[in-house]
């Protein structure tokens, strides 16, 4: 055993001597696409209000905080994962002159600061490089007014549809002339279309894109990370009344993750079994498109799955639905239960769920899942 650690960790030496050698030799070539330097030093909102830089700065809410009810825990899971918090944050809108954007939504001031905000850090620092690269990429300029669409993780779906997209209907009514968008995942292009937001409106997405503009808009976040505001659920549910036909059938459905690389059921064959007896469908999200998505939560009467982007969803489904969250032992996150009380549904979540092999599958207790249901849905 001695001797595999002693190997494991000159191995380990080894590959972090290589990394520093070829980093060496290539870093030349790195300055050549990459030759402008990363920002020094990281300010927030309220630090640009006090120097007066002369940046256009207005505070558009106040946050508050929520009280949502205890959920109702099944399995080993404490309820101190479970409290009321501060979803609600200062909202700013900002208008820089000649103001950069980069990579994933990061807004960097003409004197070169990094508002902390817009970035991966949360507090006024000195910023590790972004993107973790030598240097940024050379310039583009964009002659007027260019609004930020974009915010960290914004490619992954849960941040997208909750965290980003509603910064629209803050957006638009700042005179934006167009918008600058990372990432090109299909549900981001869907969702564009879904706002009216055409191809003619929208710099063309790129990794490490870097823009600067006469005048650039932008909006910060508009709630706590994992987190939602009622503006946010309003703006998402009157886009879909107002653009989409939706069924008013009652749907009992199960979102499979067998498909995904992390947190799928092992037992899941007896866990549809189960199911059958309730009225559930199975269904897996990724083979949807945004719009199918936003059709099956606005219909679900209860929604049963393991913990996931797909439950961000639930913001479409009608007030009064029932949510059952499987949680596994080693990873709690209560922005789900977050979202279902804001949104008016009963939240269940049966937590503590063994994990186990190469991609984390759960094993779920049966037992515990049939006193659930039959807890849940006795009024439905």
């Amino acid at each position: 055993m001695q001797v595999v650690v002693i190997f494991l960790t000159f191995l380990k030496s080894f590959n972090d001597f290589f990394f520093k050698i070829r980093r060496l030799i290539f870093a030349p070539f790195y300055w050549v696409f990459f030759p402008l330097p990363n920002p020094k030093q990281a300010v927030s909102i309220r630090t640009l209000i006090t120097e007066d830089r002369g940046h256009q700065i207005q505070k558009l809410s106040s946050p508050r905080t929520m009280v949502p009810k205890p959920p109702r825990i099944f399995g080993s899971l404490s309820g101190e994962y479970f409290k009321s918090r501060k979803d609600a944050v200062d909202v700013f809108g900002f208008e820089l002159t000649n103001g950069r954007v980069f990579h994933d939504g990061n807004v960097i001031t003409s004197e070169g600061q990094l508002i902390a905000e817009t970035s991966h850090i949360s507090s006024e620092s000195a910023p590790k490089p972004l993107a973790g690269l030598v240097g940024l990429p050379r310039l583009r300029h964009f002659p007027g007014r260019l609004g930020v669409f974009a915010a960290p993780m914004a490619s992954r779906y849960f941040h997208w549809l909750l965290e980003t997209l509603p910064r629209f209907y803050l957006l638009k009514e700042m005179q934006v002339d167009s918008f600058y968008v990372y990432g090109k995942h299909s549900f981001i292009r869907e969702s564009l279309e879904l706002i009216g937001l055409g191809a003619d409106q929208i710099l063309p997405p790129r990794k490490y894109a870097h823009w600067s503009a006469d005048t650039l808009v932008g909006v910060t976040p508009l709630a706590n990370s994992g987190s939602v505001s009622k503006e946010t659920i309003n703006f998402l549910r009157s886009l879909v009344k107002e653009k989409m036909k939706t069924s008013d059938s009652a749907r009992r459905i199960y979102i499979s993750r067998n498909d995904a690389r992390y947190r799928g059921v092992r037992n899941e064959r007896a866990l549809l079994a189960q199911l059958d007896h309730y009225g559930f469908e199975r269904v897996l999200l990724s083979r949807l498109s945004f719009s199918e998505q936003i059709r099956l939560f606005s219909s679900a009467e209860v929604v049963i799955a393991p913990h996931g982007a797909g439950l961000a969803n639930l913001v479409f489904s009608p007030p009064g639905c029932t949510v059952i969250e499987f949680m596994p032992e080693n990873y709690v996150n209560a922005c789900f239960w977050s979202l279902s009380e804001a949104c008016g549904h009963h939240y269940y979540c049966i937590g503590g769920v063994k994990e186990s092999g190469t991609h984390n599958l759960m094993t779920l207790d049966l037992k515990i899942l049939d006193t659930v249901c039959k807890q849940s849905l006795g009024r439905k």
